[in-house]
């Protein structure tokens, strides 16, 4: 993307955000009082996605901010912010429980390790093993706050969450309305707690699942089993020691109980047949499964039919993408610009064939590369790309078992400015075809079944899936139409086109997009700051959008796909 064109997108989204708050300022807040004073704010809970993590990584790299502190930043501005602990590869109900006991329990010195997570019992045919005594978990961070502050009836949050970190939310609030649950833990089997959350903003949420899971299979098992050595490795040391917290132990992947197992012995026990991280590959809770299109559209979106009543929803999507144009095969693309375009003249040079060959094509009152073009075209099909399809369809079908396989090329390409860590996947999300699984789930749901729909991505998320879930029960609307700023629908702030999936948290070293998520998170804070705290409006009656003065009543032009 141009500069001209991220500034002008940048313009639209930061806009879009402005107007909203100006918005809920204007219409949604009672006159001030003379003499009175802000209220206190609720604190905003920062939730990492998969592979997030809490404290910063080796001591310096946070996950929202990389190498500044997107909390420090929100607490300067007089908010209170708290960063939890918990599983980076875990299912979206595991990191539910995780979260309420971060933000119910313990100190939040973000430093002790004394946090008793409660999941509940294993449900039969989940492929559930917990262990026993659970362990211990470590407390969440907290900023501009009082550390022996407790959520609970009367202290709601505001959650802002990044990529699966928004399902997790979803789950959470699912379960603390529904008031139980089925594998009975006791955070949410009292009944119903309503009002413990008052918003949820998902920055790059698969909130209808992404391909890059099946991607990253389809690259070939290699992958699969370098992560779950590394996810061996990293969990082989107590907690406290680990540079990288999977946050398994409850699982059985934790350190071995007899210290002489040396790391070449624990990985195999883990990963054999019955180890304990096979056992949890295959089981259904795991974040694996939970970011996937199956899972989510058939899994996570089952169980959530719709949003809590009680709760203000905002979604923000990111593209990171380019579209690759189809450019049709020509007779260049074959021989080379300096070879004349009638072969006939270039087979005359070819002793004793051009006469002979160069005759029977003329016979056919053709140009013969416009024959050999057409030729090649009616078999592997008009663009260039259908051919490079077709040559690395056959080589990966004539790879050796456990060879990765090469991504097939497809309808967009990463920007030259994406995460270098996102580029395999990306060219494999780029040429993504929805299996007949799939298709028929998200056909269900109401979403886009045309493969091309979901080649847009920030290099981890197809952006069709973030603007909110679908399905009967949810409601997406754009900020030019929002219904009065109501709790339980979903409002789409637009679509970020200057950045992928690790920039939207700060993950980049360009000083120029650093500044733009500072600025996105502030205006973040500001929007928060402007919810009422009760809904104003009855149900169902939308407010009238007024247009700021000097603008224009009329859409954005951001626009987005479905709803």
């Amino acid at each position: 993307m141009s500069t001209s064109d991220s500034t002008q997108n940048q313009a639209l989204v930061f806009g879009e955000i402005d107007r909203l708050v100006e918005h809920l300022t204007r219409q949604l807040h009672r006159p001030p009082t003379i003499g009175a004073t802000n209220p206190p704010k609720d604190p905003i809970v920062l939730v990492p996605g998969f592979m997030g993590w809490s404290s910063p990584l080796l001591g310096a790299y946070n996950y929202f901010g990389g190498l500044i502190n997107i909390a420090e930043i929100l607490a300067s501005q007089g908010w209170p912010v708290i960063c939890p602990h918990i599983g980076p590869v875990s299912s979206n109900y595991e990191r539910a429980c995780e979260l309420y006991a971060s933000l119910a329990h313990g100190s939040m010195d973000g430093t002790t390790y004394d946090i008793v997570v409660d999941y509940g019992i294993a449900i039969p045919g989940s492929g559930l093993v917990y262990t026993d005594p659970r362990p211990l978990r470590k407390q969440a961070t907290c900023f501009n706050m009082d550390p022996s502050w407790r959520w609970g009836e009367g202290r709601p949050v505001h959650f802002v969450a990044h990529s699966q970190g928004g399902n997790t939310v979803r789950f959470l609030i699912h379960l603390l309305d529904k008031g139980s649950c089925v594998e009975k833990s006791g955070y949410f089997c009292g009944g119903p707690k309503r009002g413990w959350v008052r918003s949820l903003v998902t920055l790059a949420t698969p909130h209808n699942g992404s391909s890059i899971i099946n991607v990253l299979e389809d690259l070939g098992k290699a992958d699969d089993l370098l992560v779950d050595r590394m996810i061996c490795a990293a969990s082989y040391q107590h907690p406290v020691s680990r540079i990288f917290d999977f946050c398994l132990d409850h699982r059985g992947i934790g350190p071995p109980t007899a210290p002489t197992v040396d790391l070449q012995d624990y990985v195999t026990t883990m990963c054999g047949e019955n180890g304990a991280l096979t056992r949890w590959r295959r089981s259904s809770y795991n974040g694996f499964l939970d970011n996937s299109i199956v899972g989510v559209v058939g899994g996570v979106n089952q169980a959530i039919r719709e949003p809590s009543k009680d709760v203000y929803y905002f979604t923000l999507s990111f593209a990171a993408t380019i579209g690759l144009p189809g450019i049709e095969m020509e007779a260049r693309d074959l021989w080379g610009e300096g070879v004349s375009d009638n072969l006939e003249a270039f087979l005359a040079g070819v002793p004793g064939l051009g006469a002979v060959l160069g005759g029977w094509v003329g016979k056919l009152g053709l140009n013969a590369l416009s024959f050999v073009v057409t030729l090649l075209r009616e078999t592997f099909g008009r663009t260039l790309q259908d051919v490079a399809i077709w040559a690395v369809t056959r080589i990966n079908a004539r790879l050796p078992p456990g060879i990765p396989k090469v991504p097939t090329p497809g309808s967009t390409v990463p920007r030259f400015d994406m995460f270098p860590g996102f580029l395999i996947v990306s060219y494999g999300m780029g040429a993504y075809k929805l299996t007949p699984k799939e298709r028929e789930l998200v056909k269900a749901a109401g979403g886009p079944t045309d493969d091309k729909e979901w080649r847009e991505h920030d290099g981890v998320v197809p952006t069709c899936s973030m603007a909110g879930p679908w399905g009967k029960g949810n409601v997406v609307v754009r900020v030019n139409d929002v219904l009065g700023g109501r709790p339980g629908v979903w409002v789409d702030l637009g679509k970020c086109d200057w950045m992928d999936h690790a920039d939207c948290i700060g993950s980049c070293f360009n000083p120029a997009t650093v500044s733009e998520v500072v600025r996105l998170y502030l205006r973040i804070g500001k929007l928060l700051d402007a919810l009422p705290a009760q809904p104003r409006q009855p149900a169902g009656v939308p407010l009238q959008w007024e247009a700021p003065r000097g603008g224009s009543g009329g859409g954005m032009g951001i626009g987005y796909r479905w709803y």
